[in-house]
């Protein structure tokens, strides 16, 4: 028959049901649910023939037996390959199993009709081949043929059971075997284990034998080698003790000898150490007076260069921007004002030169000074660095750092705009930005075009001596903080100290000077300027002003 592709279970036991039945009906005495018939005149196993897993083919052998016994079947009592067979073929079974089938059943199988029929034109009954000649009734016939069945079905069981008995001693039989055969194993194996231990045993024991005997004999050899050092020492030294008194004494003689010769240059060389001293003390002080005087031509230049800015010509007034970030300023702190106002008089007072009284200077000119060193120039953004370790991901005005790094890649505003400018200063190390925000977007930007674009650095020069001083606060040795409270220290000594400390003061006398003017404040916004350099650009509306315009 062939091979369904794929069926579900109530198909396959169905037909599995209906194959059993079929070669039950074409005469066979006995059929199995395990296994089905295939195309090619083999069986085949229900769970490789339709291509099911074990709990599938358990449902349809379940499905099958109750088909077959719902048609008429009996399943044999005991049977492993759930063999069925028809109604009455019990005994058929049983004797096929035990390897006979006498004539009588299979005369009762063929002719059962015959035995229990009478012809009609003869007036005598039929008899069985094995049946006995003489004639009988129907009733004597039936009584002989159960009783014949009862007989050869007891003979049946009596063979049955030597058959088990039989099995169940050669199961037995199997079993001794096999057990006698596990203990040889396991008593050769057992011998096998204490052979290898004892092997192992005595292995570690001649080793740690062994082993002894090296250490005692190392043991020997060391002894015996310090004995031979010790009198070859003791020796030695009972040698060389005469000989080491008669070269100490030609060397003690030698000595003196020489010294009686030559007399020691001691005195000689220390003069010259003196002399060498005051030379070099002399050439020390030679210079820090040049030193001394390099500082003194500085500070006189730098005297003149102020005495130039500050007899030049009053410009136009100041922006609006600027006036009112100075106004600020002074309002914020009007008594920095007044103490900044009292040392510019002390300073006037003090000063011998009467053009410094009487002269104004405006805001632009001291913006100029505080300015004096900065200029603006275009650097590639990957050679400017960082002032910081972190930043905030949003602008003061709490717009995002990706919205304007958006704009720039969408192009609707340019890596060159005003408002994109950087406050920078330049030490020993680089260029460093103020605007780390402004920065880190446009290195973003470079890194997405993917080539280095220019920026529009305004660059403050810091001064060597002042960079010194910076590093050695930020090595790790001294906190932040603490170089505030330094910082704020020295403005504060800034603004007090005129030329040096002094034990007397002299007291002026109010009215002596003339008022405070704006340009006499605004000269001193160096000292009261905040530390970040991106302030005052904001208040020209400089570029984070410019920024939040354009976001």
């Amino acid at each position: 028959m062939p091979r369904p592709s794929s069926v579900s279970v109530e198909e396959a036991a169905q037909e599995l049901a209906d194959e059993v039945s079929r070669r039950l009906n074409e005469g066979a005495t006995q059929a199995s649910l395990r296994n089905i018939n295939t195309s090619s005149g083999g069986d085949a196993s229900v769970k490789s023939y339709f291509s099911v897993g074990s709990e599938a083919a358990k449902k349809i052998h379940s499905l099958a037996a109750r088909k077959l016994q719902d048609s008429g079947f009996r399943l044999l009592p005991g049977s492993q390959r759930l063999t069925f067979c028809r109604q009455g073929d019990e005994s058929l079974v049983r004797l096929e199993k035990g390897g006979r089938r006498p004539n009588v059943f299979q005369e009762k199988r063929k002719d059962k009709s015959a035995l229990t029929k009478q012809p009609a034109a003869q007036g005598k009954r039929t008899k069985s081949p094995n049946l006995p000649t003489t004639q009988h009734t129907t009733a004597d016939e039936k009584k002989l043929l159960k009783k014949f069945e009862q007989y050869k079905e007891r003979q049946q069981f009596k063979t049955f059971k030597k058959m088990l008995k039989e099995e169940r001693r050669q199961k037995k039989a199997k079993k001794q075997t096999r057990a006698t055969k596990l203990a040889e194993i396991n008593i050769v194996a057992m011998m096998m284990i204490i052979v290898i231990i004892v092997i192992i045993v005595i292995i570690t024991i001649t080793i740690i034998t062994i082993k002894l005997i090296i250490i005692i004999i190392i043991i020997i050899i060391l002894i015996l080698l310090i004995i031979v050092v010790i009198i070859i020492t003791f020796t030695l030294v009972i040698i060389t003790i005469p000989i080491l008194v008669v070269v100490i004494i030609i060397i003690i003689i030698v000595v003196f000898r020489f010294r009686s010769l030559h007399p020691h240059p001691r005195p000689q060389q220390q003069a010259q150490s003196t002399t060498n001293k005051q030379k070099e003390g002399r050439f020390e002080r030679q210079q820090q007076q040049q030193q001394w005087q390099q500082q003194l031509q500085q500070l006189q230049q730098l005297q003149q260069l102020l005495q130039q800015l500050l007899q030049q010509p009053e410009p136009p007034a100041p922006p609006p921007a600027a006036q009112a970030f100075i106004m600020r300023r002074l309002a914020g702190t009007p008594a920095t004002a007044k103490a900044k106002a009292k040392a510019k008089a002390k300073a006037k007072a003090k000063a011998k030169n009467a053009k410094l009284a009487g002269t104004k200077t405006s805001v632009r000119q001291i913006q100029r000074h505080l300015l004096q060193g900065t200029r603006t120039c275009w650097v590639p953004v990957s050679q400017v660095s960082y002032t910081q370790d972190s930043c905030s991901d949003h602008f003061n005005d709490g717009t995002p750092t990706q919205r304007l790094l958006d704009q720039l890649l969408a192009g609707h505003c340019l890596p060159t705009a005003r408002f994109l400018r950087l406050a920078c200063v330049e030490t020993s190390v680089g260029i460093a930005s103020f605007n780390n925000r402004r920065l880190q977007v446009l290195k973003s930007f470079a890194k997405a075009k993917r080539h280095d674009i220019k920026v529009c650095c305004k660059v403050k020069v810091l001064d060597p001596d002042c960079e010194s001083i910076l590093e050695t606060c930020y090595d790790g040795r001294r906190s932040r903080a603490r170089m505030t409270r330094q910082l704020n220290l020295m403005r504060n000594v800034l603004f007090h100290r005129d030329s040096s400390y002094s034990q007397s003061i002299r007291v002026r006398r109010r009215g002596a000077e003339g008022p405070l003017t704006l340009s006499d404040s605004a000269a001193r916004l160096d000292l009261s300027l905040p530390l970040r350099g991106e302030d005052f650009a904001d208040a020209e509306g400089g570029p984070r002003a410019q920024q939040s315009a354009g976001s």
